[in-house]
């Protein structure tokens, strides 16, 4: 797979999108993109299809350090439209979608979150819109300033009872998707990540949950009832060979790999694929941008800024700004 990588034609990708009953707070549009390159992962999306849609589970958290492309990950599925796409499975049942992301502090608001949240299932779900729109308490909460000072009992009245209430919502097994938990949590104790862990076992078992964050005891720890941690015996193999797959692709017939092969067979290495593979460890992220960077430049030998920057970026997103 690639966390990046050139766009195509957008239509088919899973937004919050949507202008009634109100106009979205946010809609992700940026960041949910068809990626050309994206490569692997099947054996994931399989894994998480069969935990979310055929078992009692609540929901399934994807936890992966710095790199590993979770984020590309719910693009890439946000953007499965195609049925032969191992991630079409989990985008045929998502409703809502929410990305979390330090440096705006929409993303980050819990009282933004469930408003977003209740405008998509209305506008997906007439029914749902309808019992908002009757209720004069959940009126109050969502056209004014209520929503925000008071998310849990937003939450309640505009979420909770909704869902409990229209019939063919009940019907339908639902995925709501959120990334980067670990982001949500740097807000302060009343954040997105506390409010559902308060609210989950509330909702009907239909409503499932796809959750990323990065591999911390806060989250992990801390995971609402029901919600488990996807694991596999063969994880760091499985990723090994997708990187791997992403090389074999992007060095097929590119004069940058016979610069790899010269440099590598210095250090007593015959292979590029699997000297490359080795180099990168786990981190997809780092090949994604230095392969992109050699491959423009045609030279192995420059730094690329790109990743110093990215590198730069995050670890004053986990420490803070000093």
């Amino acid at each position: 797979m690639s966390p990046q990588g050139p766009k195509k034609h957008d239509v088919d990708c899973k937004t919050m999108d949507f202008h009634y009953p109100w106009t979205s707070d946010l809609n992700f549009k940026p960041y949910l993109t068809n990626l050309n390159d994206f490569v692997g992962r099947e054996w994931m999306l399989e894994d998480l299809s069969y935990e979310l849609l055929k078992t009692e589970r609540r929901g399934m958290l994807v936890a992966a350090e710095l790199g590993f492309g979770k984020s590309a990950l719910i693009s890439h599925i946000a953007c499965s439209h195609d049925k032969q796409s191992s991630g079409f499975p989990i985008f045929e049942k998502t409703t809502v979608i929410h990305l979390c992301k330090y440096d705006s502090n929409l993303t980050l608001n819990p009282g933004v979150f469930v408003r977003n949240m209740a405008g998509k299932l209305s506008e997906l779900y007439p029914e749902f819109g309808n019992i908002i729109n009757t209720d004069s308490t959940a009126s109050s909460y969502l056209f004014s300033s209520k929503c925000l000072e008071d998310p849990n009992g937003c939450f309640d009245y505009v979420i909770l009872y909704p869902l409990q209430e229209a019939k063919i919502v009940q019907r339908s097994l639902m995925i709501i998707i959120i990334d980067a938990l670990d982001e949500c949590i740097e807000v302060g104790s009343k954040n997105i990540f506390s409010l559902l862990r308060q609210k989950i076992y509330q909702l009907p078992p239909n409503i499932k949950f796809l959750f990323t964050s990065r591999n911390i005891s806060n989250i992990k720890g801390n995971l609402p009832p029901g919600v488990s941690v996807y694991q596999t015996p063969l994880f760091w193999k499985n990723n090994l060979n997708d990187i791997k797959r992403y090389l074999i692709k992007k060095l097929e017939n590119n004069t940058v790999s016979e610069q790899f092969q010269e440099m590598l067979s210095r250090s007593g290495s015959n292979n590029v694929i699997e000297k490359l593979a080795e180099l990168v460890g786990e981190n997809f992220l780092f090949l994604v941008h230095a392969l992109d960077f050699w491959i423009k430049e045609g030279n192995v030998n420059y730094q690329p800024k790109t990743v110093e920057n990215i590198y730069q970026m995050n670890v004053i997103r986990i420490l803070g700004k000093k």
